[in-house]
């Protein structure tokens, strides 16, 4: 593998389909539980507020690269916000289909957040870019978290 690899994250229908369909099928089930009408809408709003929360989170990806690089780094590049360099915390989690970590922004004055959890699938990237950064997390990136730990 050639670094740096840029990799350019895109939201994945294939991802909140079966979200949504879990959200809806919480938000039917309220009715059968037999709560009166005010618990109802307070439950039913924290279900709506769950769903639209993991449709925002991954339109978030829309327009977002990593640039992996050999050591095991990574920059960070979003639309109308400068390049900010990250390292990936410990306590990864690679799965075949899917991968949770989270980025630490070691240059904080640039974003009011410090750390950036990403939860990816492969509909997340582009084609043949998936197996290259799971071996890029597993190999480089955890082993700079496990070092600077």
């Amino acid at each position: 593998m050639a670094y740096p690899l840029t990799v350019t994250l895109q939201p994945s229908p294939g991802l909140l389909a079966p979200v949504l369909a879990a959200h809806a099928a919480v938000g039917l089930a309220l009715f059968h539980v037999g709560l009166d009408v005010s618990m109802l809408g307070v439950f039913a709003l924290l279900v709506l507020a769950s769903a639209l929360a993991a449709i925002a989170g991954e339109r978030r990806k829309h327009a977002v690269a990593l640039v992996l690089h050999e050591d095991g780094g990574a920059t960070l590049l979003r639309d109308g916000v400068a390049p900010c360099v990250t390292r990936v915390r410990p306590g990864a989690v690679i799965f075949p289909g899917v991968i949770w970590f989270q980025l630490e922004l070691l240059e904080a004055g640039q974003s009011r957040r410090r750390r950036l959890r990403l939860m990816l699938v492969a509909g997340n990237l582009p084609p043949g870019q998936w197996r290259s950064t799971k071996v890029w997390l597993r190999h480089r990136a955890l082993r700079l978290a496990a070092v600077s730990a």
